[in-house]
């Protein structure tokens, strides 16, 4: 299953859904069409399992990075830095996630949407826990963690790891900027000595 979730992955990365087709998923996961089918009666099948698999991967790994008995600020802080982390190496994961939601039927896109809800639901709630601590400006906390979101969720678009800046910079910058908009002035200042703290398995830039 592995090495054709890689080629599915790559084909409609490179193609799109609609130029990927199980006759070349199977060539070029290496197996016949018979094996593949086994496995995916058509190409819906491998896009609903590509992105739900994507999505369940990152609520665990959320809910394991981000501790619920922090103070919300820290918690916001950890949800910053897991979300670009994660995505920026994922960028293939996460284009298809965005650019092909368009591809899903009904009743599979309401499970992807779901998905996607319930880690929306997560910065909402650290948002809101954070406004009713006062450590964050009053706003809506779903207006807020949207536009959070959408800000993070680009990164991987231009993200080189071999660029200018590596993955901790650019970290540090986003974060920076999402502190700035939702956050009280003085929980800011306090917080910006520690913006730049890798995650424990962050690895090391680059020489």
């Amino acid at each position: 299953m592995s090495q054709i979730r890689a080629a599915g992955l790559q084909l409609i990365y490179q193609r799109g859904y609609e130029g990927m087709g199980l006759r070349l998923l199977a060539a070029e996961a290496g197996i016949g069409q018979s094996t593949l089918y086994g496995h995916y009666a058509n190409k819906q099948e491998v896009l609903v399992d590509l992105i739900c698999r994507h999505m369940e991967e990152l609520l665990s790994c959320l809910h394991r990075a981000v501790p619920a008995d922090a103070p919300p600020f820290a918690r916001f802080l950890t949800f910053l830095r897991f979300h670009l982390t994660y995505h920026m190496r994922r960028p293939r994961e996460v284009f298809i996630c965005y650019s092909e939601l368009r591809s899903l039927e009904p009743a599979n896109l309401a499970r992807v949407t779901d998905l996607r809800r319930r880690y929306e639901h997560a910065l909402i709630a650290i948002i809101r826990d954070g406004m009713a601590a006062g450590v964050m400006r009053r706003a809506d906390p779903r207006v807020a963690a949207y536009g959070l979101l959408a800000m993070l969720s680009g990164v991987p678009v231009w993200f080189d790891p071999q660029g200018p800046l590596s993955e901790e910079e650019v970290c540090a910058e986003y974060i920076r900027l999402a502190v700035a908009a939702v956050a009280d002035p003085l929980e800011a200042a306090l917080s910006d000595r520690t913006i730049a703290t890798p995650l424990p398995d962050s690895p090391a830039r680059k020489a």
